[in-house]
């Protein structure tokens, strides 16, 4: 029994772990999809090209 309760502490902090990464590479898209969209010579096609992103969540991500 000790052994299962083991594997559920390790797997519950291997997902809040990932669950992390995911929160900062999120953050980090955002900051680099706000630069691109400063930059006059990048459109908004070639960001959405990229990321893959929508239309609308690009413009989420521009209003902050």
């Amino acid at each position: 029994m000790g052994s299962a309760l083991e594997n559920l502490k390790a797997a519950a902090e291997a997902k809040a772990a990932a669950d992390k990464a995911q929160a900062q590479a999120a953050d980090s898209l955002a900051d680099a999809v706000r630069a691109a969209i400063a930059d006059p010579d990048i459109s908004t096609a070639a960001i959405r090209e990229i990321t893959g992103l929508s239309n609308a969540r690009v413009y989420q991500i521009n209003k902050g």
